[in-house]
């Protein structure tokens, strides 16, 4: 018997233990078969989508069952009244990105206010009966392993705050995902907002590092040996709390078959592949929120000056249970919305008696996001992909590359942007004063919420009124390959003539530089297209794009570091403002020996991230330098060669200078190995990791100033690369934390391990390859 089978019969009472034979369940009955591969993967199988959901509700729950129902809570807003208003919780995405330790009563304002009964109901109205029936299933069968005999580790079954999921909890979760990227980015910020001399107090934005963002690219039949296509997913999420990738096969046959990976809590993956197209999002540059800045009414701070008349805003009062000492008692706090949105406040977008803010969020109508994927997932080429993100318009803040098996490939932004033009996004536009502005403008666009005239336009080809409808957003369909690392549509591929010019400023700039993993995608692409980057004849398959991927090529290094170099020999002194010196001799010393990649043994990698960690860049998930520190500015007709070389200063020395300080302060030595420096706990285990901040292989581990801070690593995240062929999908994938929250279940860390070696793990996938690969007995579960 596996261990993997051991965890899964240990806690089983009797009854449970018969549920898991083997024996064929009754004609007459409703039955979802689970299969296990290696890793913990559950392959699950029904003739109808509620019993794959029960199916695959009853296996996450066994990997993440505490987790999820934590989750539940918080979306639910009971978190003060069943675990106390003033504990927190770690959410990985509010803060501008940043990562914030949320206090409970603000998080259940804001999630009261965002997540109606309203918002899933209409969510619930829209969903196709596939897709109810899925959320139906996989409630069922959460509660299922919730209701069994617990397994080692599931200590929450005790706490005071768990309980069962309900449907409404997931159609929260549907609801929720669209704002993820956006509100939920200023989740305090809005849930504390109140007029002056109000005493809630406001929070101080962080400063972190590059958010991270996502790869994934799609290749044709002009770049496969086969004919087919093939599909790379990489998105880059935290690795902590519940904003995490859970990876699953659900198979309906003749209706759905995706191996795929969702959100935790969201039963419909969101990138994957099926028998003949795989696909993969990443996070576009659209503004997809407005914020209006508001002249207020001078007789009083809670009415606005709209056309020069005075309006009134709308007090919500939000009503929070909330647990005491002697029970549950009611506490409220006072909200308020204007005719664009609701409040926000921020250092620099402060509510005073003059001046304050309002945020339009498009994503607050976005209730179509569960059967965009579901029918994205039940396509079979590309271009039924593109007529599902046209038909349901609900792709919240992604954008999408996908390849099928007749070797075509799509790249498509059609996702929810506020409809606001060029001309109007010049006449409105104001510039806020405030060293945060350009982060909130990187999600979007300020404009003046005094002229009424600089509202959402209404196409009435939107399916979602306000917002840009898909004729007027950008796509193409090619036959050789499409990417996206977080930068605009413009260069979604390499030839020049292919570019995509002429959409609005608010979906993303053009003709502008590209960032580090957009252009060493395109460097891998095309050192594949003519076989130049030593990995045999021209083309592409899984096996040359995952050893390319784990190559971890640094590019700036390759870019800036001759430059550095150069300066350091003649300058390797280096006077601070507060009087100290630094002599660089050593660390540049280590830096000439450096290979410029982020594997595991190089030294000097640590250091030359945290030199360019202490450049100024811009507020974008692709990590670009400020235009000043390059010797070769940027050419739109050269965009992947430029810019190029640094123009050394006081500036990029004094950067080293404090890099090299920093990682001393911390206690880390310049010449460090990457394996000791960035790596995973599993149980007690240091697993080294590769990659780095900013590189196409992204892995984000910020330098902690004391040692007992939590680990807060972000990036790769669910990963693979799947070569689309006529007998059915092959290549390999990836959880790059594992499937499991549980420290005490197998699937806690061993696909972080395998990860650690810098290897991904084979698919599987057709019923052949399930049935070889099969770890444990089929579990058979009727519903």
């Amino acid at each position: 018997m596996t261990v993997a089978h051991a965890f899964a019969l240990s806690a089983a009472p009797l009854a449970l233990a018969a549920a898991l034979s083997s024996t064929p369940a009754h004609a007459a009955d409703r039955a979802a078969e689970v299969r296990y591969t290696a890793y913990g993967v559950a392959h699950v199988k029904a003739d109808d989508f509620e019993g794959v959901g029960y199916g695959y509700g009853w296996a996450y729950a066994r990997d993440n069952l505490c987790l999820a129902v934590d989750h539940a809570i918080t979306l639910a807003g009971e978190r003060s009244m069943r675990i106390g208003p003033d504990a927190t919780y770690f959410d990985g995405f509010a803060n501008l990105g940043g990562g914030l330790q949320v206090n409970n009563f603000d998080s259940d304002v804001f999630f009261r206010t965002h997540l109606t009964p309203a918002a899933t109901k209409a969510a619930r109205a829209y969903a196709s009966a596939d897709m109810r029936a899925l959320v139906k299933g996989f409630v069922r069968g959460f509660n299922k392993h919730a209701s069994e005999t617990a397994l080692p580790g599931e200590d929450c079954r005790r706490a005071a705050w768990f309980r069962p999921l309900t449907e409404a909890d997931i159609w929260r979760r549907v609801v929720h995902v669209p704002i993820l990227e956006t509100s939920n980015l200023l989740l305090e910020q809005i849930a504390r907002a109140a007029p002056p001399g109000a005493t809630v107090a406001r929070i101080e934005p962080s400063d972190p590092e590059p958010m991270a963002g996502s790869n994934a690219a799609a290749f044709g039949r002009k770049m496969t040996a086969w004919g087919g296509g093939l599909s790379f997913s990489n998105p880059h999420f935290p690795w902590d709390g519940i904003e995490r990738l859970h990876a699953v096969q659900l198979t309906v046959p003749g209706k759905y078959n995706v191996f795929g990976a969702t959100l935790y809590n969201l039963p419909v993956p969101m990138l994957g592949f099926n028998e003949s197209m795989g696909w993969s999002i990443t996070y576009t540059t659209d503004q997809h929120a407005t914020v209006y800045q508001l002249e207020l009414d001078p007789k009083s701070p809670t009415r606005y000056m709209v056309d020069g008349h005075s309006e009134a805003m709308t007090a919500v009062t939000v009503a929070v249970p909330v647990k005491t000492g002697t029970g549950i008692e009611t506490r409220k706090r006072k909200l308020w919305r204007t005719r664009y949105g609701w409040m926000m406040a921020l250092p620099g977008f402060e509510w005073t008696d003059r001046r304050a803010y309002s945020i339009a969020d498009a994503e607050n109508g976005n209730v179509r996001l569960a059967d965009a994927f579901l029918d994205v997932g039940k396509a079979k080429t590309v271009d039924v992909v593109k007529a599902a993100l046209d038909r349901h318009m609900a792709f919240p803040w992604s954008n999408l590359t996908a390849a099928d098996s007749t070797g075509q490939v799509l790249y498509a932004n059609i996702s929810l942007t506020p409809d606001i033009d060029d001309a109007k996004l010049a006449r409105c536009r104001v510039t806020v004063d405030a060293q945060i502005a350009p982060t909130v403008e990187y999600v979007a666009a300020i404009l003046k919420g005094s002229d009424s005239t600089c509202g959402w336009g209404r196409d009435p080809a939107a399916v979602q009124p306000g917002t840009v409808p898909a004729s007027r957003r950008p796509s193409m369909i090619r036959d050789d390959f499409v990417l996206n690392s977080n930068d605009s549509h413009w260069l979604a591929t390499w030839e020049s003539s292919a570019t995509l010019d002429g959409y609005a400023a608010t979906i993303g700039n053009e003709r502008t530089l590209r960032g580090e993993r957009t252009r060493m995608g395109i460097i891998m692409a095309l050192g594949r297209r003519d076989g130049s980057d030593g990995l045999g004849a021209p083309g592409i398959d899984a096996g040359k794009w995952e050893a390319l991927f784990f190559r971890s090529r640094n590019l700036m290094a390759e870019l800036l570091l001759d430059d550095t170099l150069a300066d350091c020999r003649v300058r390797p002194v280096v006077d601070l403002a507060d009087g100290g010196k630094v002599d660089l001799t050593q660390a540049c010393s280590i830096l000439a020996r450096w290979d410029r990649t982020d594997r595991p043994d190089a030294r000097g990698s640590t250091l030359f991230r945290e030199f360019m960690l202490g450049l100024e860049r811009l507020p974008e998930t692709g990590f670009k330098l400020a235009a000043r520190y390059w010797k070769v500015p940027f050419d739109p007709a050269n965009p992947i060669a430029t810019p190029r070389g640094l123009k050394v200063s006081d500036e990029t020395r004094t950067a080293l200078a404090r890099a090299v300080l920093r990682m001393s302060r911390a206690g880390i030595a310049i010449d460090a190995p990457l394996r000791e420096v960035q790596f995973a706990s599993r149980n007690g285990a240091r697993l080294p990791l590769s990659g780095s901040s900013y590189t196409y292989h992204m892995l984000v581990d910020p330098i902690r100033a004391n040692p007992g801070d939590p680990q807060r690593l972000r990036g790769d995240s669910y990963i693979h690369v799947v070569e689309l062929r006529p007998e059915g999908p092959r290549g390999r994938f990836m959880v790059t934390y594992s499937q499991s929250t549980n420290p005490r279940s197998p699937h806690f860390g061993d696909l972080t391990t395998l990860y650690s070696s810098q290897t991904l793990a084979d698919v599987a996938f057709t019923p052949p390859q399930v049935e070889a690969e099969q770890v444990g007995e089929t579990v058979r579960l009727s519903y």
